[in-house]
């Protein structure tokens, strides 16, 4: 190989045997050649090392990818297959939860699920004891009228053969009496649902007073000793008038009542947001025990079922319903056999 005086020559050699070539560069520099040269392995060979090294790679790859997307899939179909049986159960009135809790919009719908779950769960059960409550509440009512009606019958076919005695047609007209004075109380009690409250200010103490003064003559006749306990003056409420006169008179009317020791006490108390009202009267101690059922319609606690005592057995219940839209706090307790009734009227 020719190389001039001063510069540089690539020259590249076949080595067959080795599977490989040897590169060399002359470089001539004075009367000096310097040979620089390196070992290099067949193209071919390399070539053929690399497909095999990137199909491997390819491999590799595509394993690790579908590994990936079964471990994604799993990670977003798994909580999406519990969230389907939640509301699959949901859909068959068993309100589960789910717990699934993730940090986007999954963990969002579990959450939204869940809180549907509990409401209707909620409006389930509510829903389910208002027709436990009606189906007692006509039960009641048919009982209630079934002793009238047939005492209507049997006395009118008396009269029918002649058996009346001069007092049949009295007893008729008492038990229609009886009868017309259930279904007012009962369309009263079905209306008070439906009611709009007319709210408006007024102060309490004088309408305490006008309801009492109206059973002034019942209280000295039965010889009932009335005590007033009253700090709250002229402070005014705010509550439907007419509606709240409709729960002093029933639980006042109850107390003359019912009272077994001819004591009353009324407690009207200014206690800054509210005004607390309480009625205390005594009461046989056989008569305590279910007293928490005291607010169901047709509870009564005269054990006889005295109409002369007993009424209707709609009062109270009527009391809770006007209480319960005012969202005025109220309860009944026993103590020292007497049985007092508390309403806390707030003012605003």
């Amino acid at each position: 190989m020719k190389v001039k005086t001063e510069g540089q020559s690539n020259k590249l050699y076949d080595q067959g045997k080795v599977k490989a070539s040897f590169f060399a560069k002359y470089i001539a520099k004075d009367d000096t050649i310097i040979l620089i040269g390196t070992s290099i392995a067949n193209s071919n060979e390399i070539i053929n090392t690399l497909n095999t090294f990137y199909l491997y790679i390819v491999c590799f790859s595509l394993l690790l990818i579908i590994l990936l997307v079964w471990i994604l899939s799993k990670i977003i179909t798994t909580p999406l297959k519990e969230l389907s049986d939640v509301a699959q159960d949901i859909s068959h009135l068993q309100f589960k939860r789910t717990k699934v809790k993730t940090n986007d919009e999954i963990g969002e719908l579990a959450n939204s699920i869940n809180i549907m779950s509990e409401k209707l769960h909620e409006a389930h059960q509510d829903l389910t004891d208002r027709n436990e409550h009606l189906k007692r509440f006509m039960g009641d009512v048919t009982h209630e009228l079934k002793t009238p009606i047939a005492l209507v019958k049997a006395y009118s076919m008396g009269i029918k053969d002649g058996l009346d005695d001069g007092t049949y047609v009295d007893t008729i007209i008492k038990q229609t009496d009886q009868i017309s004075n259930l279904i007012e109380e009962l369309l009263r009690f079905s209306k008070l649902e439906r009611d709009i409250l007319q709210k408006e200010e007024f102060p309490i103490a004088p309408l305490v007073q006008s309801i009492l003064d109206k059973h002034q003559i019942e209280l000295d006749s039965k010889e009932i000793n009335l005590q007033v306990n009253c700090n709250a003056g002229d402070t005014i409420v705010y509550a439907d008038l007419n509606k709240m006169r409709m729960v002093f008179q029933n639980l006042i009317s109850n107390a003359i009542k019912y009272t077994a020791n001819q004591n009353i006490i009324i407690t009207l108390e200014d206690r800054n947001k509210s005004i607390y009202f309480q009625i205390k009267n005594g009461i046989p101690t056989d008569k305590i025990k279910d007293i928490e059922k005291i607010w169901e319609p047709f509870y009564v606690l005269e054990s006889s079922r005295s109409k002369e005592k007993s009424g209707t057995g709609l009062g109270l219940a009527i009391v809770k319903s006007i209480l319960e839209r005012h969202g005025f706090e109220y309860g009944v307790s026993s103590i020292d056999g007497e049985i007092q009734f508390y309403i806390n009227v707030k003012k605003d």
